[in-house]
């Protein structure tokens, strides 16, 4: 019997705040074939 393990999709985020209106994001998102990074910086 062959025994796996596979693990769905999972994300994790972050948020860096640099003043009163700017952040700066990170975010890594992945599922079972493919990796997704973002960066960024926002101005509110």
């Amino acid at each position: 019997m062959r025994n796996s393990t596979q693990i769905g999709q999972y994300g994790i985020e972050y948020v860096e705040r640099l003043g009163d209106q700017w952040r700066l994001v990170g975010a890594v998102e992945a599922d079972q074939d493919e990796v997704r990074v973002e960066i960024g910086v926002v101005f509110s």
